[in-house]
């Protein structure tokens, strides 16, 4: 439903099909791909939460991820294995950049759900939760016929809602990650020497 509503399309020929799902072929290595990208990301996500990451460590981790659907998706996209299709906007070279934020939110959400609720059954849900929460505006406006002056500024709508659900998330964690108590001396003074160190 994603690549209906987002205009991504695999072409059939060439392709060993995975599974076909309104009326569009799902390759075979996108099983692995999607698999990696957001079961995988998510649980790394959530054993950062679990070590104690913070906000910032948080938001680091969604730009992380962003860079990584592009290193991801951009080869693929070069060699037409794959393409966006329709009015896409922030589109440089075939990866539509809205995407980005909205593929990225999906592992962040996802680690986060598993981290507050201790339930994997969750993951699949928390795909749904990123994308209907943050694609709306674009996938609204990219299957009318309003063109590019519609969706340019759903796609920066569609930016701040994924910075909005990220921010949200972030909220919840601590502002500064917790102090490592093998750094901290008897004197109650934060040390800068490794663990273990004479001072």
């Amino acid at each position: 439903m994603v690549d209906v509503l987002g205009m991504c399309f695999f072409p059939r020929q060439n392709q060993w099909i995975a599974i076909e799902t309104f009326g569009r072929p799902i390759p075979m290595f996108m099983v692995p791909v999607y698999s990696w990208f957001v079961g995988g990301q998510a649980i790394l996500v959530w054993h950062l939460l679990r070590r104690g990451m913070d906000r910032r460590q948080f938001w680091t981790c969604w730009f992380a991820i962003m860079a990584v659907d592009v290193v991801l998706e951009t080869p693929g996209l070069l060699m037409n294995v794959y393409t966006y299709y329709g009015s896409q906007p922030f589109n440089p070279w075939g990866l539509p950049l809205w995407w980005a934020p909205v593929n990225a939110t999906m592992p962040v959400v996802a680690g986060y759900l598993v981290y507050r609720m201790y339930d994997a059954a969750l993951r699949p849900m928390a795909d749904g939760i990123a994308n209907a929460a943050t694609a709306g505006p674009v996938w609204a406006t990219l299957n009318t016929n309003l063109g590019m002056a519609a969706t340019y500024p759903a796609a920066i709508l569609t930016f701040g809602l994924a910075a909005m659900l990220v921010w949200v998330i972030a909220l919840r964690l601590p502002a500064a990650a917790p102090v490592d108590k093998r750094m901290v001396p008897a004197t109650g003074r934060v040390s800068t020497s490794p663990a273990g160190a004479v001072l």
